[in-house]
């Protein structure tokens, strides 16, 4: 059972898309009240990848999203769990949970069409509450529907703050991106395994028809390049 850590590879895989009316005091949600949407890639040290309700003299909602390139587990592959790990670089109140779903990997780059306002995102993969990040540490949890980790290309998420108005609260949290210079990347692992009849191709292996292949029971992984190995089936 193979276990792999995918981590975001590029400025951009991680960011936020948020909604802000900057002065008076507001109605909640912002978007519906004239608020301006933007996309922040690479926010800095302390405030990266940001998923926040908040509203007192300004208000503003924003959602997080992440992104890896978990093309390296093979198409077919059974996924049996998957783990996200996220550094936490800053925080707001406690009191609310972050949701969090399987996102379409096909809307990158991240654009202001990914902020969305609800009262109950979607939480298909995890709910974390907000408690449960401390500043400067790494929160590690499990996801829910695994199956949804896409074998053979990207994978990826949208986190959002539960609830209405925040009516005076700041619920919020930053979780590193792959630009912090010193915090770890978000990370994704994921264990899986392949069918009987399916095989990881090594990289010094002429490959071809492996879901129909016969069962191979050992490929020797010093096989030097060129060499083409057969099978007969029995």
């Amino acid at each position: 059972m193979p276990i792999d850590n995918f981590f975001t590879q590029a400025s951009g895989d991680d960011g936020f898309a948020s909604c802000e009316v900057s002065s008076g005091s507001p109605p909640w949600p912002p978007l519906a009240n004239g608020g301006t949407r933007s996309v922040t890639i690479n926010a800095g040290t302390d405030f990266g990848c940001m998923v926040r309700k908040y509203r007192s003299t300004f208000e503003e909602g924003s959602v997080g999203l992440i992104r890896f390139d978990t093309s390296a587990i093979p198409v077919g592959a059974t996924i049996l769990t998957a783990d996200l790990v996220l550094h936490c670089t800053n925080k707001g109140s406690n009191g609310r949970d972050i949701h969090i779903s399987w996102y379409d990997a096909n809307n990158w780059p991240i654009s202001i069409e990914d902020y969305e306002e609800s009262n109950t995102p979607v939480a298909d993969a995890a709910v974390v509450p907000i408690a449960s990040f401390i500043a400067g540490s790494l929160t590690a949890f499990g996801l829910s529907n695994p199956q949804n980790v896409v074998a053979g290309g990207y994978t990826a998420f949208r986190m959002a703050v539960n609830g209405g108005d925040p009516a005076g609260t700041d619920y919020r949290i930053h979780i590193a991106e792959w630009d912090h210079p010193t915090a770890p990347a978000p990370r994704l692992e994921v264990s899986w395994e392949l069918n009987a009849q399916q095989l990881r191709p090594d990289a010094d292996l002429a490959t071809a028809g492996w879901s129909t292949a016969p069962l191979w029971s050992k490929i020797d992984e010093d096989t030097p390049d060129g060499v083409t190995i057969t099978g007969v089936a029995s």
